[in-house]
């Protein structure tokens, strides 16, 4: 926050992730860089993740995107980014830098009427 104070096309907001302050199809993007993977290691997972990721959806205006990187691999998070009806669901992967293993790019993309914005 502090390395980018004077630029003014940023703004940091604090919230829960769960219940965002912010109005309805009002963004364009939204990356998620850890917060996910985060709530997947706490005891209630199924019920939190779903409830982000709705939030996002929420807010993504049509043809928006989510994107989240994560560690996790696909058979732990498929099925939280299959879960909303009006997203087209895909991912992909990226190698790390060292060559050994991938990151996993997920992402949504919020339908526009009944199809979608590619």
């Amino acid at each position: 926050k502090e390395r980018y104070k004077n630029n003014p096309y940023l703004e940091f907001h604090r919230m829960d992730c769960t219940k965002l302050d912010f109005e309805e199809n009002i963004f364009d993007a939204v990356i998620d860089k850890g917060t996910l993977d985060a709530l997947m290691c706490g005891q209630n997972a199924t019920t939190v993740v779903p409830n982000m990721i709705s939030e996002v959806v929420r807010v993504l205006r049509p043809g928006g995107v989510f994107l989240d990187l994560s560690y996790g691999e696909p058979q732990t998070r498929n099925k939280f980014f299959e879960e909303p009806t009006n997203c087209v669901f895909s991912m992909d992967t990226i190698k790390k830098r060292s060559g050994e293993g991938v990151y996993y790019l997920y992402i949504l993309r919020k339908k526009v009427m009944d199809s979608v914005i590619c």
